[in-house]
């Protein structure tokens, strides 16, 4: 009789803890469309590997490729418009399109990082206007977004590798830094080699509800996510707790051999360098973060396993930061490429959202709807 009432104890307190994957009777996807799986398309259909993905008031969306010189428009159905830039260093002209957003006027903002400008591109009369870093100093930004004060958010590598500083505000002109938040050690911890070394990378999800709200997910996933709010000019960060994998977010196995490191697709074994060797099989990554509906807080989380099979599963919040669950929508098995690379980059007007895949190893684009039922 007692072991029983252990075994009960147990099963209770296993399924009321954070690290149940649930699969989801309350959240399904519906997939709109996918762009850049067909062979015979124009070139402009076709990806290296989508990096950012933007929507301006029209619900048009954006895409930069990876190591790109160029930034592409298609409507909301996925019919290419148009393209902005060339390769080159001449007004508007591209090196190495590091990121970009859309501002309040639908203006292209884009950064290139070997050139250390800003270039604002007015898409009515195709006109630019190129504008140096503040007080030409280095930057790198892997995220830029408008406020709706008209000034810049943006997620600097070269702050973080030079400060362990995240953010920075930078005003409309691009001309003066307003404000520096939000030390890396409040996200990762100090005493992690590899994890501070991922952070010299674009190791983050952001998105920016208004100018008071951000919330932040590491990609390297292991529980928590941050809601940044704005409480009388200073920046107060909230750690919200989610989803808690069995695994950590990575496991160091130096063991590893390079084919090995080549061919394991779905577990996304990287390598990674500069103040140290890694060899790292990726266990849980967050794939993006969002708030939703202005109702929800949501983190898509990537779970790999022993198994050669991997999830893809839905955090859920409230905007208040209580915790609502983890909902599966998605399974992979071993023979898909690269889970590591599925990543969910943007939210449109009518809360849909655009993601790079992978079919038949061809990097896509798709759009898809999250059907909720809560």
């Amino acid at each position: 009789m007692k072991l029983i009432k252990k075994i009960c104890i147990y099963i209770i307190v296993v399924l009321t803890s954070n690290n149940i994957l649930a699969q989801s009777d309350k959240i399904r996807i519906k997939e709109l469309f996918t762009i850049g799986n067909k062979l015979n398309d124009p070139k402009e259909y076709i990806f290296v590997l989508p990096k950012t993905i933007k929507v301006d008031s029209k619900n048009n969306f954006y895409v930069s490729d990876r190591n790109g010189t160029e930034v592409r428009e298609f409507n909301s159905s996925g019919k290419f418009l148009h393209k902005y830039g060339l390769l080159g260093k001449g007004p508007g002209e591209f090196m190495d399109i590091t990121s970009f957003c859309l501002n309040r006027n639908d203006n292209l903002v884009i950064f290139d990082r070997q050139l250390q400008r800003f270039t604002i591109i007015n898409k009515i009369n195709n006109s630019f206007k190129t504008l140096p870093t503040p007080g030409h100093i280095l930057m790198e930004p892997y995220y830029m977004a408008q406020l709706n004060n008209g000034n810049y958010l943006l997620y600097d590598i070269d702050l973080v590798n030079k400060n362990n500083i995240l953010f920075e505000v930078i005003n409309g002109t691009f001309n003066y830094i307003s404000q520096y938040f939000l030390s890396s050690y409040e996200v990762w911890k100090k005493d992690d080699s590899f994890l501070n070394e991922q952070k010299r990378l674009n190791s983050l999800n952001i998105d920016v509800l208004d100018s008071t709200q951000l919330i932040v997910s590491p990609k390297y996933y292991d529980g928590y996510i941050y809601h940044l709010i704005k409480e009388n000019g200073k920046w107060q960060v909230n750690q919200m707790s989610g989803y808690i994998p069995p695994l950590k977010s990575y496991t160091l196995d130096n063991s590893l051999t390079s084919d090995e490191i080549v061919n394991n697709k779905l577990k996304a074994i990287i390598l990674s360098g500069a103040r140290g060797k890694y060899k790292a099989i990726i266990n849980n990554t967050s794939a993006g973060v969002f708030f939703y509906e202005r109702k929800y807080i949501i983190n898509f989380i990537l779970n790999n396993n022993n198994f050669g099979k991997g999830n893809l599963s839905l955090d859920v919040f409230n905007m208040q930061g209580k915790y609502l669950g983890n909902y599966i929508i998605k399974k992979f098995e071993k023979k898909d490429t690269p889970i590591f690379e599925y990543r969910v980059l943007c939210k449109d007007l009518e809360e849909n959202f655009y993601l790079t895949d992978f079919e038949n190893e061809i990097p896509v684009i798709r759009k898809i709807k999250l059907l909720m039922n809560f």
